[in-house]
């Protein structure tokens, strides 16, 4: 009897779990289209000029926002606008140029909807703030003896506030005929935190090495302050300032071993990012940093890459991908002041 009254007990919990789970599922947002479709759905986000939206009979489907003639939601959206600030509230697109945002029943916005940057649901927005990528590369010259490897992978998340990513990238070339290796690999992570009207700060650590300049080992802590520049839905620009401590372990020439220097610099960056979902898919993405020496005056160093990927097929890419480093000063006389490659890979993102 008890085993009875247990099973009956734990079959109840199963049914209600299961009708929550079907009510939290329901698809109840209405999505007009400027052809005169009607597409009873769910929100999942908008980003990069499309609305990606789904729907029982198509599933997850990409439409591009300037063929939505209307859009409404009940449900709590997180919406950032065009200047950077964030609101969050039930969302109603009256037509194609108007858009109206309620809390309750307090409207918080009704505006012009070009100046809707993203949007995402609250549900599941943990999961769905996650990126990430892995490329490798690989390549051999047979004349030359010539073999070069590349990694590249990255884990990012991001919410209305805040970034935060992990990465590592590395480039090892081996010249079979000169006995030599070539190393140019860094490890990374860092944190951002967004304030009203685009405003970040954004500490940031790395570990560095190249032989091509002479550096066995580089840590880098620094701090910036930026903006991020809204030039459209499908751009993404960024400009900051801010000091980075740098120590370098290299191997001194004059006393034939291992030395370390230890010093400041300013820093000047910009980063640049643009998308298009149209098939294929394309991604352009560029940073510059400039960094002036404060305790070794006179010192100047340059960071800079450049990278674009196509998807094959989804979720899979080739990229082309090339970087730029200088140092008139490199911490070894025999070292090179610059040193670039360019590199091909294949990918995937998450």
């Amino acid at each position: 009897m008890k085993t009875t009254g247990l099973s009956a007990i734990l079959l109840l919990l199963l049914l209600a779990c299961l009708a929550t789970g079907r009510l939290a599922g329901q698809k109840t947002d209405t999505l007009f289209l400027k052809n005169g479709d009607r597409l009873i759905g769910e929100i999942k986000r908008l980003q990069n000029g499309y609305l990606f939206y789904n729907t029982q009979q198509a599933g997850n489907v990409q439409i591009e926002w300037e063929n939505v003639q209307r859009l409404v939601s009940d449900k709590t959206l997180v919406v950032q606008t065009m200047d950077g600030d964030l609101l969050e509230g039930s969302f109603i697109l009256l037509n194609p140029e108007r858009v109206i945002i309620y809390e309750g029943t307090d409207t918080i916005f009704l505006g012009d909807s070009y100046f809707l940057n993203t949007l995402y649901s609250v549900k599941g927005r943990f999961w769905q703030r996650f990126d990430g990528n892995f490329n490798l590369g690989l390549d051999y010259t047979r004349v030359s003896n010539i073999f070069r490897s590349n990694i590249d992978l990255k884990l990012s998340y991001q919410d209305s506030k805040n970034y935060t990513d992990i990465g590592y990238n590395g480039i090892v070339t081996n010249d079979r005929n000169a006995e030599e290796q070539s190393i140019n690999r860094t490890f990374f992570t860092n944190y951002a935190h967004f304030f009203a009207n685009s405003w970040f700060v954004n500490p940031k650590y790395s570990l560095e090495q190249n032989s091509q300049q002479g550096i066995d080992l580089r840590h880098i802590i620094s701090g910036q302050v930026g903006r991020a520049l809204p030039l459209g839905r499908s751009v993404n620009t960024q400009a900051a300032a801010g000091i980075t401590y740098n120590r370098e372990k290299f191997f001194n020439e004059e006393i034939q071993q291992a030395d370390f220097n230890n010093s400041l610099e300013g820093m000047l960056s910009i980063k640049f990012k643009a998308f298009r979902y149209k098939i294929p898919e394309l991604d352009v993405s560029a940073d510059f940093t400039l960094l002036p020496g404060l305790t070794e005056w006179g010192r100047l160093r340059i960071v800079s890459n450049l990278t674009t990927s196509w998807e094959l097929i989804s979720d899979f890419n080739i990229a082309l991908s090339g970087y730029y480093n200088f140092d008139n000063r490199p911490p070894r006389e025999s070292a090179a002041r610059d040193d670039w490659g360019v590199v091909f890979s294949i990918g995937y993102s998450l």
